[in-house]
């Protein structure tokens, strides 16, 4: 049978589930054509890639027609109909005018039937298109998904940009776009050795790119710019921000577009839209995911098991040395290092690649960050932090789940913690929050993994961080 990633159009495509007789050779004849009552009885068909695919489209539709459904043959799809949870009002049958009525009650348990026949559905189908006037079709509109565009124009760069990029996670999409358009001038995104080469592989074909780091490594930003380099060379650019009901819709929608390239990030957690992926991927769908290393390193198998294979490994954990000059430089131009400004440019080499920063972005901006004069920027936050107990031990918590890479909504935070006054808008809204921790999404989101290692490991009582935990 076909491959379901060699279906570059899946909107309007005829899937024969009982085989096809244009394609059928001796082989194959067993196990991809249903000729006898035993080949209609064997499991095959559930144990096809295209069964979830008829699973996930039946839930979507808005209405599913079903001519010449068999309650004797169609095992497999009647137990699809049944087992998952589908309203059954949009699953409509077209039998014979004379269907006995005990066939009758048996497709009412999986759907509405109209005992109509072939020839007056087919009367009341071109009626209808005579008169059918379609809705004006509108710019698609994305729930699931973000999509990177490129935009014009010149922007100045101030050193809050780029402090805010490192130390509070805010990153500018445009200012990323001016850096790869002019490092020289437009000093703000460390240009990865690794993402010339990793285009350059997609350019040549390559479909499946794995990027992975520690922590604060910078994972995040590497596929930032990366997007924007694609986007800017016709792409087109889209990464997984939110879950919604349309999300295969839009997977789907996105592989039939020019050059399509969708970016997940931390997918291990969200497994389930990266298996959709795969399974409404096409050849032409190039796919990036990112993940800690070291849940890489545990999980990676299941890639293989669910075809995620030929794939380019990316490795951000350690800075090359043209990589870690262009940091000096940059950290040189905006003042940023801290009680290490007086050091001489040597020594800042030294420090990089010494035994404290052993050439890691993470350490090294966390030795920056707990120097005193990078301190002060954070002293006003947290001491509004540490002001209301409710809030403090809310934030060590949504900061120890960025460190450890466990995930929560508002809703679960409250019972945990017990405390309904996190409810409140005064939480959510609160501006010095804000500054740390994204409430927008449908689950919370720390805006910098580097700010929340460095608070928890500033703590002047470990145990509070304890007591949160368990």
């Amino acid at each position: 049978s076909n491959k379901m990633n060699e279906i570059k159009d899946k909107f309007n495509c005829c899937i024969h589930l009982n085989g096809f007789i244009g394609s059928l050779t001796p082989d194959k004849i067993k196990s991809e054509f249903k000729l006898s009552d035993t080949s209609y009885l064997a499991e095959d068909f559930l144990k096809s890639e295209w069964i979830t695919l008829l699973r996930n489209d039946i839930h979507d539709c808005d209405v599913v027609v079903f001519i010449g459904f068999s309650l004797r043959y169609d095992l497999d799809i009647r137990r699809i109909i049944y087992n998952s949870n589908i309203n059954s009002s949009k699953i409509i049958f077209i039998l014979a005018e004379d269907e006995p009525e005990i066939n009758l009650r048996s497709f009412r348990k999986c759907g509405v039937p109209f005992t109509i026949g072939l020839k007056e559905f087919s009367r009341i189908i071109v009626s209808e298109k005579s008169e059918y006037i379609p809705a004006q079709i509108k710019e698609y509109r994305y729930l699931s998904f973000k999509k990177h565009e490129i935009k014009s124009g010149i922007e100045k760069i101030h050193d809050k940009d780029v402090f805010d990029m490192f130390f509070e996670g805010n990153i500018s999409d445009q200012f990323i776009y001016q850096s790869l358009l002019d490092s020289s001038n437009q000093k703000y995104f460390i240009k990865r050795d690794k993402i010339d080469s990793v285009f350059n592989s997609i350019e040549a074909g390559s479909k499946r790119i794995l990027v992975h780091s520690d922590l604060g490594n910078g994972k995040t930003i590497f596929v930032q710019g990366l997007s924007l380099l694609l986007a800017s060379r016709g792409y087109s650019v889209f990464s997984y921000s939110r879950s919604s009901e349309n999300v295969n819709n839009e997977i789907e929608h996105i592989a039939s577009l020019h050059k399509p390239v969708i970016i997940l990030e931390s997918y291990n957690n969200y497994y389930n839209i990266l298996k959709s992926i795969l399974q409404y991927a096409n050849n032409d769908l190039t796919i990036i995911i990112t993940e800690r290393t070291f849940i890489n390193d545990t999980v990676y198998s299941r890639l293989y098991d669910d075809g995620f294979i030929d794939y380019i490994n990316v490795d951000l954990n350690y800075l090359s040395d043209a990589e870690i000059i262009h940091f000096i430089d940059l950290l040189d131009t905006y003042g940023f290092w801290g009680d290490f400004a007086s050091y001489s440019r040597d020594k800042k080499l030294s420090l990089i690649k010494g035994n404290n920063c052993q050439k890691q972005l993470r350490l090294i901006l966390l030795t920056i960050l707990n120097s005193s004069d990078i301190k002060k920027r954070f002293s006003k936050i947290l001491n509004i932090i540490i002001e209301k107990k409710s809030f403090y031990n809310a934030v060590l918590l949504i900061l120890a789940s960025n460190v450890f890479d466990f995930r929560f909504d508002l809703d679960q935070l409250v019972y945990i913690l017990d405390d309904e006054i996190l409810l409140n808008s005064t939480f959510v809204n609160n501006t010095s929050l804000k500054e740390m921790i994204d409430f927008s999404r449908d689950e919370i989101k720390v805006r910098s993994s580097i700010l929340s290692e460095a608070i928890l490991t500033n703590l002047d009582d470990q145990q509070i961080l304890i007591d949160c935990l368990i």
